[in-house]
């Protein structure tokens, strides 16, 4: 029981992480399922969420995942500076965790394809 709570406690980050990209999961499978087999899954869960607020999109589709982000990275690479001789001397250490990696990999390629579609429907691209 308690190797049980010392791995929980060691992985936190990570656990919280996939708390927090459930909601962005459950969008890409629905714009996977409706993609990919006609079925009206994506409108049916989220068109109704971008109904309520835009702000609420956002914060689902960016902010959340930028939280988990950010906590599984300073999980995974741990920064410090020291004095040394001649100036301060910077040590990056990775300690690599399964959960946190999976969350920094999806969480990068979510907010990539997010702003790449957000550059891509605002903004006309030109060809001269």
């Amino acid at each position: 029981m308690r190797k049980i709570l010392s791995i929980i406690n060691e992985n936190k980050p990570g656990f919280i992480g996939l708390a927090l990209i459930i909601l962005p999961l459950m969008f890409w499978i629905a714009a996977f399922v409706q993609v990919s087999t006609n079925v009206d899954a994506f409108n049916r869960t989220f068109k109704r969420m971008d109904e309520i607020s835009s702000y609420l999109t956002i914060f689902v589709m960016f902010i959340l995942p930028l939280i988990a982000l950010v906590l599984n990275f300073f999980k995974v690479f741990r920064f410090r500076i020291r004095s040394a001789d001649d100036g301060f001397e910077g040590i990056i250490k990775f300690s690599p965790k399964l959960i946190s990696l999976g969350v920094i990999l999806f969480t990068i390629m979510s907010l990539g394809i997010v702003t790449v579609y957000g550059f891509v429907e605002n903004f006309e691209i030109v060809l001269r």
